[in-house]
């Protein structure tokens, strides 16, 4: 299997895809302009889709808080859901375990957790993501 196989798995995700193509067109027209295409721009590729997805994780925590302030439990686990899967996906286990408890307790109506466990989640995202300047 190949070692970029998550970060392939969140191209899928329709937004996420649409985010990546300016990066990965300018890679390629590089890459073939150097006629080096053994490499395809590997590293800055990865700089790239990383970019994303910490673009993407910023606004889940923010989608999480909303959610909570709001009520909407329906979004919550959406949120949750899209979090578990994106951050098994790029090598954050832990992560991908508290918004799977996230959906749990909503699914089994736990409503006295589910606040502390989402702004939990939210919290914990906001730590793997790089300081801005």
């Amino acid at each position: 299997m190949s070692k970029n196989w998550g970060a392939l798995q969140y191209l899928y995700e329709p937004d996420n895809s649409r985010a990546a193509i300016p990066p990965i067109t300018e890679l390629a027209s590089k890459a073939i302009a150097d006629q080096d295409v053994s490499s395809f721009g590997e590293e800055l590729f990865d700089d790239e889709l990383m970019a994303i997805f910490y673009k993407n994780m910023r606004e889940k925590a923010a989608d999480l808080e909303l959610a909570v302030i709001e009520g909407d439990w329906a979004r919550l686990r959406l949120v949750a859901h899209s979090i578990k899967g994106t951050t098994a996906s790029f090598g954050y286990p832990e992560l991908s375990k508290q918004a799977q408890e996230v959906q749990l307790a909503i699914d089994e109506d736990r409503m006295d957790e589910i606040q502390v466990l989402a702004m939990n989640l939210a919290t914990e995202v906001g730590k793997v993501l790089p300081t801005t300047a």
